[in-house]
């Protein structure tokens, strides 16, 4: 039965959503935490980006605690220079827990797109604004523009909320 599931999860097929609405996805754990932490797409570029959908299920599932210190860390050991689809998701899903009020991954996501700046230039634009808004997308792409200026213009998108 969690082989099923597991499939549905890496096809992104909405009967995985489903499954976990309906169950709260109990017994379905480990391949919950799998499917957000590795990108499980047979191609990424032309699947497109899940990491709202799956955030959706870690949430139904009750699996964003657990999670979220599994995401952060993988965000921060991820090397320079390097591209990877599973570590572009964890930064899309660093995005969600920041659009949904998390200030530490607002700066997570801030600071790893300064940081991978070459190697996810364009990549990371989505999580950023999803992040950051468009002020701290702006602020990325200054040349000049240091983690510190992204935070400022994190700061200006909240008091604007």
């Amino acid at each position: 039965m969690n082989r099923s599931f597991r499939e549905d999860l890496a096809l992104g097929h909405g009967r995985a959503w489903l499954r976990v609405k309906r169950g709260r996805g109990h017994g379905l754990e480990r391949e919950i935490d799998r499917a957000c932490l590795n990108d499980l797409s047979f191609d990424a570029q032309v699947e497109g980006p899940r990491a709202a959908w799956l955030y959706q299920i870690a949430s139904m599932a009750g699996r964003l605690e657990a999670l979220r210190p599994r995401v952060f860390r993988r965000l921060r050991a991820s090397r320079l220079g390097t591209h990877s689809w599973s570590v572009q998701q964890n930064l899309e899903l660093a995005a969600e827990y920041a659009a949904h009020g998390d200030a530490r991954a607002r700066e997570l996501v801030l600071a790893f797109a300064q940081r991978h700046r070459r190697s996810y230039s364009g990549h990371s634009d989505g999580a950023v604004v999803r992040a950051a808004g468009v002020p701290g997308l702006e602020a990325a792409y200054d040349a000049s523009a240091g983690v510190r200026a992204l935070a400022e213009a994190s700061a200006r998108r909240r008091a604007t909320r």
